[in-house]
């Protein structure tokens, strides 16, 4: 969405990515009302392509005004966003509109060590994994997510509660982790949080 309502504490940011390199200087840049909020500048190491996302956020609640996002790589200007958060309490989303999955991925042998640039992936109910990652066809992915440097991830769209979906996740340097039929409970209640652990190669 691009209208938030007054008090939000966090906002997050998902994009697609391609063309990249571990490595490459990379930047985000959050503006509030044409001022710089936060200007962050990070080394990337989320590999080559996928899905990636950042965040914004202040426990006491984000100030009321109008925001901008810029990312840049190599001091280059790559993409931007607007949004606005105020006091006319947005546009709320309805109870069916699915769970907010959050979570963390962590090393199988020390759980305190996060997997950064883990791919979460849950594909579309029926789809059959080793079919699928045969040559990964986009049409059959639900919704994925991307660990940072914390192992935190967030999928990009919300999951039906009740539903089966197959899930893969992968990561450099470790051994994918699938379940075909994971069933997201009934009763979840948004955000619903997972742990994933992953076993190195």
């Amino acid at each position: 969405g691009d209208q938030f309502p007054s008090g939000a504490t966090s906002i997050y940011a998902f994009f697609d990515y391609s063309d990249m390199a571990d490595g490459m200087a990379w930047r985000q840049i959050w503006y509030v009302d044409g001022e710089v909020g936060l200007d962050k500048s990070d080394t990337w190491n989320a590999g080559e392509e996928g899905n990636y996302w950042i965040s914004i956020g202040h426990d006491e609640g984000l100030p009321d005004g109008d925001y901008a996002l810029e990312l840049y790589v190599e001091d280059q200007l790559v993409q931007s966003g607007e949004f606005a958060i105020d006091g006319g309490g947005g546009t709320p989303l309805p109870t069916n509109q699915g769970v907010v999955v959050i979570g963390s991925v962590v090393d199988a042998n020390r759980r305190s060590r996060p997997v950064v640039g883990a791919l979460v992936i849950f594909l579309n109910p029926g789809v059959d994994i080793q079919r699928w990652a045969r040559n990964r066809p986009e049409t059959d992915v639900y919704t994925m997510g991307v660990s940072d440097e914390s192992g935190q991830f967030q999928l990009a769209t919300p999951v039906e509660p009740g539903q089966t979906y197959p899930i893969v996740v992968v990561a450099e340097g470790y051994r994918a982790v699938t379940e075909q039929n994971f069933v997201l409970p009934a009763d979840a209640a948004s955000p619903f949080e997972m742990e994933i652990t992953m076993v190195r190669e």
